[in-house]
């Protein structure tokens, strides 16, 4: 019975993700729409034209135009640093850019694919070509790429800085470390709470240096390029989307306070259909309502305690495990930053490796998988579970996380006693 419980949850999450790669394939075709890619190509089309990356100004607009950029643009969120560094993409028209991006972030799944099948156990070359469509077909690396996201780049630091936290590591090895940390913080802020737990590992003080370099090198970037632009994106311009995000609950934001907010407050919002350029506006009312304060403050509560049983438990076992700890504060991080998009999910993939590794826990694994692989139908649940059932069916990818953290705590701390299989495709 065990057994085929794993068959069947192997077969039933690649199955809705080969089936939603399937219906997003068209965003390649017959030149990427990558939209977030357009937003960072707009902000270094504004920088090197000297206007500000944050809002669209008619005049930003009618550049991107005239480099044939025709999508509708969302805001650019990262530090000014990023827009700056991708300034020379604007000397090529979108769609070549726009095509260039995509090969290298697949160029870098391939590298990343390698790495989780080691961490796994797979061999052979069947084995890593499994690997490799499970990866690719995954619902959040798919919209990574049907995007034009940077969270690949968060999956190969995630897998350079886990498998070797106790290894003393080249020069070489470090360098490349820290110029993906600038990378990942110049796209994303919620990777520096990944340094909390690489302080707490022994052994990694080099590591610490490489990523504190690395952030250090990204916000003193920003700020060197254009001290006024810096101050805006500091002082008002994020402030101003971190507070619009914390309070309005966007039905694909997997952070904990965003679901929280949907479980509790009354709601209407565009849920886009099988087109990513249309869908209809859903509404719907909590079963239990309370204030967002409210919500907000269970959340952080929420938080606190899981936070301290993951630290506490680590404590307990001797500290053992590195990797599986660190994977564990990656998790926690997905949940605790404000605003969290699905992309970000791809993280959980380093986790569902190592746990697929031990015999014991490739059911938890499968189970993950599936749980992760339910998030991408998320604007389906939406639009066919009446409330309060359609707010909770937005914490699929919640849920795919606080499974795997229990399991990396209660077992993988442990994992000394389980037997380690090579599985061989």
């Amino acid at each position: 019975m065990r057994k085929l419980a794993l068959w069947g949850l192997m077969l039933a999450g690649p199955v809705i993700n080969l089936g939603t790669a399937f219906l997003r394939a068209g965003m390649f075709f017959p030149t990427p729409k990558l939209v977030d890619f357009g937003s960072f190509y707009a902000g270094a089309l504004a920088f090197r034209y000297g206007y500000s990356p944050y809002g669209w100004s008619a005049e930003i607009k009618t550049l991107a135009v005239a480099h044939g950029l025709h999508l509708t643009l969302p805001s650019l969120n990262s530090i000014p640093a990023w827009p700056w560094l991708l300034q020379p993409i604007t000397f090529l028209s979108f769609p070549v850019a726009a095509w260039i991006w995509l090969a290298l972030n697949f160029l870098l799944l391939v590298w990343c694919t390698w790495k989780l099948k080691e961490i796994a156990g797979i061999t052979g070359a069947t084995g890593y070509t499994l690997v490799f469509l499970l990866t690719l077909t995954f619902g959040p690396v798919f919209l990574t790429l049907t995007l034009g996201q940077t969270s690949i780049f968060l999956l190969a630091l995630a897998l350079l800085v886990g498998e070797k936290l106790n290894v003393h590591s080249k020069v070489g090895h470090l360098v490349a470390e820290a110029g993906l940390w600038v990378l990942s913080v110049a796209t994303k802020a919620f990777p520096i709470f990944w340094l909390a737990g690489i302080c707490l590992i022994s052994g990694t003080k080099r590591r610490v240096i490489a990523a504190v370099s690395g952030i250090l090198i990204a916000f003193g970037l920003s700020w060197i390029v254009s001290p006024s632009i810096f101050r805006l994106y500091v002082f008002h311009y994020l402030p101003g989307k971190a507070g619009s995000f914390a309070s309005a609950g966007f039905v694909d934001d997997q952070s904990l306070v965003a679901w929280f907010v949907r479980l509790t407050q009354p709601l209407q919002f565009h849920v886009p259909g099988i087109s990513a350029f249309s869908g209809d506006v859903i509404s719907w009312k909590p079963l239990i309502p309370v204030t967002a304060a409210a919500a907000r403050v269970a959340a952080g509560a929420v938080l606190v305690i899981v936070g301290s049983i993951v630290l506490a438990q680590w404590i307990r076992s001797g500290r053992k495990n590195s990797e599986a700890f660190f994977y564990v504060v990656i998790l926690l991080s997905l949940l605790t930053f404000p605003h969290m998009e699905r992309y970000n999910f791809v993280l959980v993939l380093p986790p569902l490796a190592w746990l697929w590794k031990r015999d014991r826990t490739r059911l938890l694994a499968a189970t993950g998988y599936l749980f992760a692989s339910m998030a991408r139908l998320t604007h389906l649940w939406v639009r066919v579970l009446p409330s309060p059932w359609g707010a909770l069916s937005t914490g699929w990818g919640i849920m795919s996380v606080v499974l795997l953290i229990a399991g990396l705590c209660l077992l993988g701390c442990n994992s000394s006693d389980f037997a380690v299989k090579k599985f061989d495709a």
